[in-house]
């Protein structure tokens, strides 16, 4: 499939919804089956909505950048305390 005939669909395989990641198929998997990743069933199918990986990689992007924030805090704290400059 096309990446333009991914663009149109709503919703995708699992196969499909990974591509879009750079994920393997096992990983969305895993991420489907902890709730990371919403998804919904046609018949037997699993399927992942359009925005549900686009609203994944949105949240890791914050995530990953409020722990760095955190992270950076907590050195800058350690240091203080050992009397040297943040």
């Amino acid at each position: 499939m096309t990446t333009q005939e991914l663009e149109q669909r709503i919703a995708f395989r699992i196969e499909e919804a990974a591509r879009v990641i750079g994920a393997s198929r096992s990983k969305m998997y895993e991420l489907v089956a902890s709730g990371e990743i919403p998804s919904f069933r046609v018949g037997r199918a699993v399927r992942v909505s359009k925005k549900a990986p686009e609203e994944w990689i949105a949240h890791q992007e914050s995530h990953t950048a409020a722990e760095a924030k955190r992270k950076r805090r907590a050195r800058n704290t350690r240091r203080f305390l050992k009397g040297r400059p943040p």
